[in-house]
């Protein structure tokens, strides 16, 4: 049996936290709509391409955060 992929286990908590379609994310950080699926069928990556993702997901984290904090600073200002 196959052992399951830890980079699809980080993407799909990326993907719970930050309700980003999965298509979606594929075309953003890689290019590829069908990625996220096709990982889910099992395709297997390489170092680059779980490096590529990885930083992907630290960018869009950070970007989710600097929003959230501007949400919350406009609100506060309401």
């Amino acid at each position: 049996m196959k052992q399951a992929d830890p980079l699809l286990a980080q993407i799909e908590r990326f993907l719970e936290a930050s309700g980003m379609d999965p298509t979606v994310f594929g075309e953003k950080a890689m290019n590829d709509g069908n990625f996220v699926r096709d990982l889910r069928k099992g395709r297997e990556t390489r170092r680059k391409t779980r490096e590529r993702v990885e930083r992907f997901i630290k960018e869009a984290q950070a970007e989710l955060r600097i929003e959230r904090s501007s949400r919350s600073a406009d609100v506060a200002a309401l």
